[in-house]
Parts: structure tokens; C-alpha cells; sequence
């Protein structure tokens, strides 16, 4: 009886959608419908390309500005919106903590103090709150659905020293458009934290062939020592300078140089420069995580 009332649950939460808080979805180049704005009194920008997440607790976002727009923000308290056209679907108030000084412009890094979806009403929102019985508290559940109403492309970190190496997805970065900036938000318990941090250099591979069950195998490597390499699901290749393990499913990478790292609470955002992009093959799509609130507004592909 418990089943079947929970599988009428689902099938009205869900419908025919993937019964995930987070869904992955494909996304092709250059069909991304959804942009983010940062806003302040009578004055917004977009910032699609150049924000990312930073850290889970306390929430954090950075936003790359250049020096001109910096100036323009004459305040500690700014907006972040997810929309469609004129069609807003979440929103992030965030009181700036930290401003980092980069070549061109600032790196804003931003907490979250409240956020609202309006995908769904309140009530249907508690509901989907409660089947995933979330570890998270209420007000965090909101701060990840606000920004997670964006798609957030999922990437495959590589790292190498010596015999040791390590390979593992997140989604907790950035490319910053019209820079040569990188911003990467890594757990301050990764197993490989330290060794990139003491390194500065890590290499970041696209998922446009991933398998998602290949991704998510990777996942434990945040925490776990990984698999010797020839045991991997997936053959790898050397990044051109640094000669780190880059998987086949990458179309492309970047090897990175980092500059600076700073510890934010559960999380360390480092900030790298890109010392070399080699493009492989012509990609079609990459990976993306979403959360489920959005799927209602924007029918997205679901990966498999």
C-alpha cells in the first residue's frame, strides 16, 4: 500500500518527467534558452558566461565584472534572476562577501540570503520537498533550485603527479566569456584538493560523449582514491602540456594554471588562468544538471 500510494506521488509530481532533483539533460551548443541577470536598483547585466557556483554552505555564487561595471554596482546587495525573455523563473538575493582583483575586472563572490522559485506554487514546491526528503535545510533547497533553475554544465576534472592521478565530474565552475579565466568550486574534503592546490594545475575535459553512468561512477573519486587507470570504463588520452589523463568522451580541453584559491566554508573556489584549449572534435552537446522546477518551464533533452 506504502508503494502504490508512493508511486501515485511520483506520477503527480513528475509525470513523465526523470524522478530526480537535479536531472540531466543535454543541452546543443548554442540552444541554451535560459540567461541570468545580476541586478542592482535601476541597473542589471547579464551574466550568463561568467558567474558560476562557489561553495554549498554558506551558498555561494561568483560573478566576473569588468572594471568599468564594478564601479557601477554602488551596493553590497544585488539580485540574481533566471529567465526566459521577459519571463523570470528564479531569483537570488546575495550580499557581497569578497571582491578579488583579476587582470580586466573583479571576481564578486556573493552569499545567498534568500531565494524564490515561481515555477510552481509554494505548495507543490513543500511537496517535492518532502518526497526527496532532502538532507539540505529548507532555505537551502531554495538556494539550489534558484540557481540550479540555470543548467549547469557538467565537466571531468583531470589531475596527475607522478603515478597518482585522478579524474572526477562537477558542476560548481565557470569559463568566464571574454577572458582566459577559470573558476572551479571544489569540496574542501576532495582527495585531490591539496595536490592541485600545491601543483596549480589541473586540465578540465567536456562531457560530449559521457556516458552518464561513467559520469557518476567518477563521482566517487572526490572522496575516494580512484581506480588504477587501466581499469577505467573509458580510454584516455595526454593533455598537450601538462600530460594529464584526459578522457575519449571530451571533444575538448583546457589546461589550467591556477593563480589563487580561497577557502569559503565547505568549499575552496580556485581561480586559474588557461594556459592551452585543444579542441579534438566537433561537439554536439554537453551535459548539464537542472533542477526540477525548471523542467516545467523548458523541455530540455534528458541524458542517457
Amino acid at each position: 500500500m506504502k508503494s502504490f500510494l508512493k508511486s501515485i506521488a511520483k506520477r503527480a509530481l513528475f509525470g513523465d518527467r526523470v524522478a530526480k532533483n537535479f536531472p540531466p539533460i543535454r543541452i546543443a551548443i548554442g540552444k541554451m534558452e535560459e540567461k541570468v541577470f545580476l541586478s542592482w536598483h535601476d541597473d542589471r547585466l547579464d551574466i550568463s558566461e561568467r558567474h558560476c557556483i562557489v561553495c554549498h554552505a554558506p551558498f555561494c555564487l561568483t560573478v566576473w565584472l569588468t572594471a568599468a561595471e564594478s564601479i557601477r554596482v554602488q551596493t553590497n546587495i544585488l539580485m540574481i534572476s533566471v529567465a526566459t525573455g521577459q519571463k523570470i523563473h528564479a531569483e537570488i538575493t546575495a550580499s557581497v562577501i569578497k571582491k578579488i582583483e583579476t587582470e580586466n575586472g573583479f571576481l564578486f563572490v556573493v552569499r545567498a540570503e534568500k531565494a524564490s522559485c515561481y515555477q510552481k506554487n509554494a505548495l507543490f514546491q513543500l511537496f517535492m520537498r518532502r518526497y526527496f526528503r532532502h538532507k539540505n535545510t529548507p532555505q537551502e533547497d531554495k538556494f539550489y533550485a534558484a540557481a540550479y533553475s540555470y543548467p549547469r554544465r557538467v565537466i571531468a576534472v583531470s589531475f596527475q603527479e607522478a603515478s597518482y592521478y585522478n579524474i572526477f565530474p562537477m558542476d560548481f565552475q565557470c569559463s568566464i566569456a571574454g577572458t582566459d579565466l577559470y573558476v572551479l568550486g571544489l569540496r574542501t574534503t576532495n582527495v585531490t584538493l591539496d595536490k592541485i592546490i600545491q601543483s596549480k594545475r589541473v586540465v578540465i575535459g567536456d562531457t560530449a560523449r559521457a556516458d552518464l553512468d561513467v559520469i557518476y561512477a567518477l563521482g566517487r573519486n572526490h572522496s575516494a582514491s580512484p581506480p588504477p587507470q587501466d581499469s577505467l570504463a573509458f580510454e584516455v588520452l595526454k593533455s598537450e602540456r601538462f600530460g594529464f589523463p584526459v578522457p575519449v568522451f571530451s571533444a575538448s580541453y583546457k589546461e589550467i594554471d591556477l593563480i589563487a584559491h580561497h577557502n569559503l566554508g565547505t568549499h575552496t573556489m580556485l581561480i586559474g588562468r588557461i594556459a592551452n584549449a585543444k579542441l579534438l572534435w566537433a561537439a554536439e552537446s554537453y551535459l548539464y544538471h537542472i533542477h526540477f522546477l525548471q523542467s516545467f518551464r523548458i523541455r530540455h533533452n534528458a541524458a542517457q
